[in-house]
């Protein structure tokens, strides 16, 4: 989700410095291990049951409706716009010119590249139409609690939730694209979450979180991450929100019997 290139001075590479050994987080004694490590470590049973939801599931096995991925196109563009807002919170609030240029950059993406991405796609694949309220009420967890991030007023939260969804998204997508078609729209889609940028950015982020979660803000650091995977499982179910019984929905029947 949430393909975000890095500009070409990117620190990303660099390791995050694992500074902290937080007294009220899971693993408080691991001074070693950095937080944002500590925060996939401590949650990887949420985390696999995320990158093995239906959504992933169907992708990954060639069997999901061309509707089901319009559907998912226009909610994700809904929460693109809303992640635009949450780096722009971030760009306000960063401690350090590197950091304001970072996160400028990134929300520029998003609203400059990934919605041209999102607007010629759906003219290719065909404009699902409004997103039913059945599945802005599923999917809206998750930008329900981006803002709540934004409202907090600092600058760490909108980092851990940026870490949380874009890890997520490069790790099922990692583990997906070797069963599709970089050719088609759904492979080019995990295609784009596997790229060198798109690693640099999640690696940038997870040094980030370590570097700017206060210390002793581990605990809240992992109810946050977990939050916030737990509102991308109920994200991904969304673009089934209308379908029936079978999985489809009446504009699949339409287009098998107009084939």
């Amino acid at each position: 989700m949430r393909w975000v290139t890095v500009p070409s001075s990117d620190p990303a590479g660099s390791p995050a410095d694992g500074r902290r050994g937080d007294e009220d987080g899971p693993g408080a004694n691991t001074l070693a291990t950095t937080l944002s490590t500590r925060l996939v470590d401590d949650n990887r049973d949420l985390l696999a049951q995320a990158c093995t939801g239906r959504f992933m599931v169907d992708i990954a096995s060639g069997t999901l409706e061309l509707s089901t991925f319009r559907a998912y196109l226009a909610i994700e563009r809904r929460f693109v716009v809303e992640s635009a807002r949450l780096l722009a919170a971030a760009a306000l609030r960063s401690p350090d010119e590197e950091t304001l240029i970072q996160h400028v950059y990134a929300a520029h993406h998003l609203v400059h590249d990934q919605l041209r991405y999102f607007a010629e796609t759906l003219q290719r694949v065909g404009d699902s139409g409004p997103v039913s309220t059945a599945a802005l009420a599923t999917a809206g967890g998750l930008a329900r609690l981006a803002r709540e991030v934004v409202a907090s007023g600092d600058y760490w939260h909108p980092i851990v939730l940026s870490y949380a969804t874009e890890h997520l998204y490069l790790t099922w997508c990692d583990a997906t694209l070797p069963a599709v078609d970089p050719g088609t729209e759904v492979g080019r889609w995990v295609a784009m979450h596997t790229t060198s940028s798109f690693r640099g950015r999640v690696k940038y982020l997870a040094s980030e979180v370590d570097r700017a979660t206060p210390d002793g803000a581990a605990g809240q650091a992992n109810r946050l991450y977990r939050e916030v995977i737990e509102a991308e499982i109920r994200f991904h179910e969304a673009p089934y929100a209308d379908s029936g019984p079978d999985g489809h929905t009446d504009k699949d029947h339409e287009d098998t019997e107009h084939d």
